[in-house]
């Protein structure tokens, strides 16, 4: 009686929780819902969808890697649109902005959830918060309330079903377990650099359970999910070759050595510096990095628990390993910042920002549960907890843009697009409407195009 009482408090505060954070997602990009636009591939996978089915566009959306996540999940935006109001489509960047929040809200949810005997309650609300909150300059309107870039995400949700998947004490039966891996393999064929992850995982998995059931393993439940796994990853890997869809780096550009200090700046220190950010010159982003590498080292040395040792090593590693593999595969971003003038594009740097604060915040559970071996560190801990929790306090503004979009012009809807493209076409049957960033447009069939004028300008 006791614990269905306790599972029953549970499910009310994760579901309180999950409220808070899309009102969170809410504040801080509501044009996103209130002045609705459709925004780069969201519109181009959408019309897509449309022409071709779901299994295609899946395949075939991006030249360079699948992007099935993020087609998936303009899907469901588009169905829901289907469900609730039809052909019309004047609500469909409505729902395309709930779906995105929903999913940021998932992953900031999921340490939270999947990381119950790894890390104290508070610090996971803490790191709950601090995900949904983290600052990404002038442009967050290009994430939250987008679906177009909820990849770069797939990398943080897989390194934590990683987690999982090595410390929690799960059942090897439970169902938790398949779907980790099957949530790992929708993450890789999302982004690419998952597979890493992915291949990590089923290999430590099969060489422990090896020593365990040797060749009898694949008789086994942990065996069968492992060789499924990694057979449907196999093929994936295929199909991204035979549509050619294996052109990830980029090649013919060098790295700007001038402009290393400001890109590993950018990706490591800007969570807790972001608004001084343009003020900083490569002096004080060397001795800031120095800073937070000797915090970061010394935490770890002080630590005592083993548990904690290895969470704080895998996510240090997983830290520095995608920083450096960003740097190879984004190697224009050591020229774009321009000199601490810019924090743009900041979604390529939203995965190392919430790997930094995963850091910090197993410290600060580390300091919660008393893992330290020294009381005066606990206190420079909470110490500098308390002074980033002031700094942010005090620049909400920056955080919250509320319904003033700092980089997508929201002055026209997707709606008035719409009218737009039907009056300056005449009768089609199909219109290209136009998305107010250069180089994408929609083309819709016309009984969506007519569906949404009708009903914009009065009609049933």
């Amino acid at each position: 009686m006791k614990k269905m009482k306790k599972e029953t408090i549970n499910i009310i505060i994760y579901v309180l929780l999950f409220l808070a954070g899309i009102t969170v997602c809410f504040l801080r990009t509501s044009y996103a819902v209130m002045s609705p636009v459709m925004y780069t591939e969201d519109g181009s996978w959408i019309s897509a969808i449309i022409e071709n089915g779901l299994i295609d566009t899946c395949l075939t959306a991006k030249g360079s890697y699948l992007v099935a996540g993020n087609v998936l999940l303009l899907y469901i935006s588009w169905w829901l649109n289907l469900l609730f109001f039809g052909a019309n489509l004047t609500y469909l960047p409505v729902f395309v902005a709930l779906v995105s929040y929903v999913y940021y809200v998932v992953l900031a949810g999921l340490p939270l959830y999947l990381m119950k005997n790894l890390m104290d309650i508070k610090a996971r609300i803490i790191l709950y918060f601090a995900i949904l909150c983290v600052p990404m300059g002038t442009s967050i309107s290009e994430v939250y309330g987008r679906i177009s870039n909820i990849g770069y995400g797939c990398f943080f949700i897989a390194f934590i079903l990683m987690l999982y998947l090595f410390l929690e004490k799960n059942s090897k039966h439970s169902i938790k377990t398949a779907g980790a891996y099957a949530g790992l393999l929708l993450c890789c064929v999302t982004n690419p650099t998952c597979y890493i992850i992915l291949a990590v995982v089923l290999l430590w998995n099969m060489w422990k359970a090896f020593r365990v059931y040797g060749f009898k393993l694949v008789l086994k439940w942990e065996g069968i999910l492992i060789f499924i796994t990694g057979i449907l990853a196999c093929i994936s890997l295929i199909l991204m070759y035979l549509n050619k869809h294996m052109e990830i780096g980029q090649e013919s550009v060098e790295i700007v050595s001038g402009g290393l200090i400001e890109y590993f700046f950018r990706a490591l220190a800007f969570v807790f510096m972001w608004p001084f950010y343009c003020s900083m010159n490569d002096i004080w982003a060397v001795v800031i990095l120095m800073l937070m590498i000797g915090f970061f080292a010394f935490s770890f040395w002080m630590v005592k628990d083993k548990t904690y040792r290895i969470l704080l090593a895998l996510s240090y590693g997983a830290t520095i390993f995608y920083t450096v593999i960003t740097l190879f595969m984004r190697k224009t971003l050591t020229s774009q910042l321009s000199g601490y003038t810019t924090t743009f594009p900041d979604r390529y740097f939203y995965v190392q920002e919430l790997l930094v604060l995963l850091d910090f915040c197993i410290i600060l559970s580390a300091v919660f549960q008393k893992k330290i071996s020294n009381k005066v560190w606990d206190k420079i801990v909470l110490g500098i907890f308390g002074v980033a929790v002031l700094v942010n306090v005090f620049h909400l503004k920056q955080i919250f843009e509320l319904n003033h979009s700092q980089y997508i012009d929201c002055s026209v809807t997707f709606a008035q697009m719409v009218e737009s493209a039907y009056d300056a076409q005449g009768e089609q049957e199909s219109y290209n409407v136009e998305i107010p960033i250069p180089g994408f447009s929609m083309e819709l069939p016309a009984k969506y195009v007519k569906a949404t004028v009708e009903y914009n300008r009065g009609g049933s």
